[in-house]
């Protein structure tokens, strides 16, 4: 019976110091939960500026496309114009050519 006794008492002691342990890991446990949701908190925060950052930049491309849109007409108009300055100065080297052959020559 004191053999049952002293096994127990030592198994009471180990239960003890396991109890003891296991507080102690629900205390970090607590700490790093109370962490996480802080954490997951500022992540929902950096979340939220993200999408509203996205959302900027969306609006920012639509803009430069519509710009660039814009630029591109700009320059088939300026390349039409080119060609039309092109033809006219064309006609007018022939215009000029066909005047200096008129010309007399210098004595």
């Amino acid at each position: 019976m004191q053999a049952d006794i002293r096994t127990l008492t030592a198994d009471v002691s180990v239960l003890k110091t396991d109890v003891a342990t296991l507080k102690t890991d629900v205390t970090v446990l607590k700490a790093d939960v109370a962490t996480l949701k802080t954490d997951v908190t500022v992540l929902k925060t950096d979340v939220a500026t993200l999408k509203t950052d996205v959302s900027v930049l969306k609006a920012d491309v639509s803009t430069l496309k519509t710009d660039v849109s814009v630029l591109k007409t700009d320059v088939g108009e300026i390349k039409n114009r080119l060609n039309e300055h092109d033809g006219r100065f064309d006609r007018m080297e022939g215009m000029l050519t066909q005047i200096l052959a008129r010309l007399p020559e210098k004595p």
